[in-house]
């Protein structure tokens, strides 16, 4: 599928009913309870894939927040650009080194499944690294990270600032059915010794905070 068909699918997604839930799987709608105490923030969202459609940050931008929005597919940026002009959106192959090249393996019409894979044609992407991105976008501070690369997250987390920015929520894709293997698995080891345990998990995506769901009444 040529580079304007997929242009033209991405626009047509923004043309759709406003659905309750703008993410996957209703990952937004435990973001709307764990911060709907706290004023509007700041969000990094890698893999950010559509403005609107299988979205983390639609939600939490119609509350006032703003954010750093990247992806590898330049067709899926150019989006972000028409659509989040306000928002700072990167292009970019994002590895836990940086180093080397990446090539971006597209699967289905518009990409839902895109994979990077390292390569030596020297005509490859550039890899970057979460820290990296942030040191050209330098946000004041990071409030909510959002990473879904198809099998990355691992190595990026391992790599992640959180000296510099100690995100308050990580969602995080771990491709694991139970949640034992959940608990076991490096990304959940990463963020133990950074002091965050998981606070939530809608398959596959896994919520890491340091603190628990707030309680109260949310209008």
């Amino acid at each position: 599928m040529s580079d304007v068909l997929r242009l033209l699918r991405g626009v047509a997604g923004m043309l759709k009913r406003r659905p309750p839930t703008h993410s996957q799987y209703g990952e937004d709608v435990f973001l709307r309870r764990f911060f709907a105490f706290s004023p509007p923030g700041t969000w990094l969202d890698v893999g950010s894939f559509h403005p609107r459609v299988a979205s983390n940050t639609a939600l939490l931008r119609r509350l006032g927040w703003t954010g750093i929005n990247v992806d590898a597919d330049p067709v899926k940026v150019r989006l972000f650009r028409w659509f989040r002009r306000s928002e700072v959106n990167i292009c970019a192959a994002v590895t836990g080194d940086g180093t080397g090249r990446a090539v971006l393996e597209r699967k289905g019409s518009y990409g839902s499944m895109d994979r990077l894979s390292l390569t030596e044609d020297p005509g490859g992407m550039q890899t970057r690294t979460v820290a990296d991105i942030l040191a050209e976008a330098a946000p004041e501070r990071v409030d909510f990270v959002s990473i879904d690369v198809e099998g990355l997250e691992a190595e990026l987390i391992a790599s992640y600032p959180f000296e510099r920015y100690p995100a308050e929520l990580f969602c995080i894709e771990v491709l694991d059915t139970t949640l034992e293997g959940v608990c076991n698995s490096e990304v959940t080891k990463t963020f133990a010794e950074h002091g965050y345990d998981i606070v939530g998990w809608f398959p596959p995506s896994v919520f890491f905070g340091r603190r628990p769901l707030p309680l109260g009444k949310i209008d």
